[in-house]
């Protein structure tokens, strides 16, 4: 995909700030299906906090989250810092929250990074989805009206 990209920026003589959407065959091969130019498209947050890391073998997995309107940000993330799941660069792993909508249909996006590669990036990926879960369930626990 990368080599792709590379040889349609050069043909197109493209600059600046554009991306490429791929999706998989019923093969497993990538076909790209979309040029986007001249904004910001839904990687970018991504993109700037991978500059920042100082270590080039970090894998990184994306995905979506659903929870609830009304959810605030600081007591989620806050219970993620105290579960051990939020980036920690001493450790080499961890889970950036790149966006948080509450009710919306596009949820949230999320970025696990781990130094160990992809399979454990998954990994972390996975415990914040459980996550997701259990603080959930501990909110109707409550009676938290962001709960239901």
């Amino acid at each position: 995909m990368s080599a792709a990209c590379v040889e349609l920026g050069t043909y197109l003589g493209l600059v600046g700030q554009w991306g490429v959407d791929f999706v998989l065959d019923e093969l497993g091969a990538p076909v790209m299906v979309d040029l986007n130019m001249g904004r910001p498209n839904g990687s970018l947050s991504y993109y700037c906090w991978r500059a920042r890391q100082p270590d080039a073998g970090l894998a990184l997995v994306a995905s979506t989250y659903c929870l609830p309107k009304g959810l605030r940000l600081a007591p989620f993330a806050a219970s993620l810092k105290a579960d051990g799941r939020l980036w920690d660069a001493k450790r080499g792993s961890g889970i950036i929250l790149a966006q948080h909508l509450p009710g919306s249909p596009a949820g949230g996006t999320v970025l696990a990074a781990s130094r160990e590669g992809t399979a454990a990036a998954r990994h972390v990926l996975d415990g914040f989805l459980t996550h997701v879960e259990a603080y959930l369930a501990d909110l109707a626990s409550l009676g938290h009206p962001c709960a239901g």
